[in-house]
């Protein structure tokens, strides 16, 4: 059921005060000025669905899966839900030859021992419920982008998909340095540092955009370090195939999510960019903006985005950085470059070799490591 919103004051009570308290800052004046914002904050808030009269509906949404892909046939799928399983899940790999260690990097990530190949992986568990169709539909997508994207250096490899009982667990390369967002806990970049991670992570998007597809959640947690020095995209749960055309609907964290995407217009490949530059503001303030309030994050995304990003220390860094930043954060989705072109930015000039990231990984290594310890849960099998 849709609730339609023709006023704020139409609202009850406890939803306006989810928008308007002294939390936010924002006013009843604004909130009734901006009502498909508002909409999409209660919808994140509060699990129900708002609409406002004239917004798309939900059968003007495009979905997932909805044929094919125009890019590559193995990149999504409609088959039954028994063929995806035979051709995406490996039978011959038994729940006794893995060992596990201890929590890694990310929500759900588990480093573990593969005895049957003998190299430690990071093993993804996943609730896979026979009775919940759209549960396995959406993990055998993840595992058919995982697949699709293996091989690329700045995005995590595959291995392979296992199942046991109601969970499918994704095995992938265990990536030892731990997540952007461990590091950042512990060490303050710098901006060559900063520049760095940038590039690898563009050139991850920038693979994905040229075959479509998006990853929809870039954030300092689902960017990881290899301990060669390499920075790795991970979690492609939100992934999906654009060759089809945009999609409307809301998914991911309030504060990296795009304005089109608050404001339930339709997005595309360009939503990862406004991303990408919310997880540079992270990098170089410590935190996204207004970390402290969702609900501000997204009534700011969802109107006036961050014309002037709010740096700072602003005199700590290059001239250029500023107007890299300001290009990506473009409220206007069709106003965003590509990842390619941001490649090819100025500020990108001059990084810092693979030799002195090596060494910066290793130094906070054994802070991430102690951190994951910490996190593991000790009835992990």
């Amino acid at each position: 059921m849709t609730t339609q919103i023709g006023s704020f004051c139409e609202i009850l009570d406890e939803y306006r005060q989810l928008i308007v308290n002294n939390k936010t800052g924002i006013t009843e004046e604004e909130a009734d000025g901006n009502l498909e914002v508002v909409a999409a904050i209660l919808q994140y808030k509060t699990g129900l669905r708002f609409s406002v009269p004239g917004a798309f509906s939900l059968e003007e949404t495009k979905k997932y899966n909805t044929g094919p892909s125009l890019i590559d046939a193995e990149i999504t799928s409609t088959r039954d839900l028994v063929t995806e399983s035979d051709a995406l899940v490996t039978t011959s790999t038994a729940k006794k030859h893995y060992t596990f260690l201890k929590s890694i990097g990310a929500r759900r990530l588990d480093m573990v021992r593969s005895s049957c190949d003998n190299i430690l992986l990071a093993v993804k568990r996943l609730p896979h419920p026979l009775e919940d169709v759209q549960r396995q539909r959406a993990n055998f997508r993840e595992v058919r982008f995982m697949k699709y994207v293996k091989g690329h250096p700045n995005i995590v490899s595959f291995v392979r998909c296992t199942m046991f009982k109601n969970e499918l667990w994704l095995s992938m390369e265990c990536l030892m340095g731990g997540t952007v967002k461990q590091a950042m806990s512990h060490f303050q970049f710098l901006e060559k540092h900063i520049k760095y991670i940038a590039s690898h992570v563009l050139n991850g998007l920038s693979f994905l955009h040229s075959q479509q597809m998006g990853h929809r959640n870039i954030r300092s947690d689902h960017i990881m370090f290899s301990l060669n020095g390499n920075v790795k995209i991970i979690d492609f749960s939100l992934c999906c195939d654009f060759s089809q055309g945009p999609l409307v609907h809301m998914v991911g964290s309030p504060w990296w999510m795009s304005p089109e995407m608050v404001q339930s217009q339709p997005h595309s490949l360009p939503t990862d960019l406004w991303s990408f530059g919310i997880f540079l503001l992270e990098m170089l303030n410590g935190q996204p903006p207004y970390r402290k309030s969702s609900a501000k994050a997204l009534f700011t995304t969802g109107t006036v985005g961050y014309p002037t990003p709010p740096l700072s220390r602003r005199l700590r860094w290059s001239p250029q950085l500023l107007p890299f930043l300001t290009s990506v954060l473009k409220h206007d989705p069709r106003d965003r470059p590509t990842a390619a072109a941001m490649l090819t930015h100025k500020w990108l000039k001059e990084l810092p070799r693979k030799r002195e990231m090596v060494e910066l990984i290793k130094s906070f290594q054994p802070v991430v490591q102690k951190e994951s310890e910490s996190a593991a849960s000790p009835t992990k099998s």
